[in-house]
């Protein structure tokens, strides 16, 4: 049984004990070591295609497609200054972007068999961060734009950040339902 049409069918975890991709293809979950080279947090997010084979994720931060190899364009998610303080660090990888558990969704485009969507909410300092504290459920709303047609499969950010709302989001969590024509979202 798949929840989503095989869209969700490869989960990614990340950890210092190691990193492992389940793949629920089978009808059953198949675990496998993987060599993931960034770490996840809240604002992680992984999609298959329709026939669930592993495209890309995110950590909010950077976008990597199958080959675990950052893909074109994928640097530089999330604008901000969330991001310059969690990811644009040197040295180590960062742990991922700073945001709530569903803060970041992907969903294929309809009718676009190899583009997919990333709805993200930019976490950002409020403007009183003394009084509210660092980040205080102060987001911002952008989609980006995924080609995996580009790059002989391995995909390229067509556009990225593409600011929906600028407006102060309280919270930011997101959920995304499939309409029910079966196309839209």
């Amino acid at each position: 049984m798949n929840g989503q049409n095989h869209y969700d069918n490869n989960w990614i975890f990340t950890g210092r004990s190691g990193d492992a991709i389940v793949n629920f293809s089978r009808g059953f979950p198949v675990v496998d070591t993987a060599a993931v080279p960034l770490e996840f947090e809240g604002a992680s997010a992984v999609i298959s295609n329709a026939e669930g084979e592993l495209q890309f994720y995110t950590n909010g931060c950077k976008i990597y497609n199958d080959a675990h190899e950052l893909m074109e364009n994928g640097a530089g998610l999330n604008p901000g200054q969330a991001y310059k303080q969690f990811c644009n660090l040197t040295g180590f990888e960062v742990r991922g972007y700073p945001a709530g558990n569903r803060s970041t969704v992907i969903i294929p485009w309809p009718n676009r068999p190899d583009e997919y969507l990333i709805s993200h909410h930019a976490r950002d300092y409020h403007d009183d961060p003394e009084e509210y504290g660092e980040f205080s459920n102060f987001f911002r709303h952008y989609v980006t734009h995924v080609d995996m047609s580009a790059n002989s499969g391995y995909g390229k950010v067509m556009e990225k950040n593409h600011l929906l709302d600028d407006r102060s989001i309280e919270g930011g969590d997101q959920t995304l339902n499939r309409h029910a024509n079966g196309v839209d979202w």
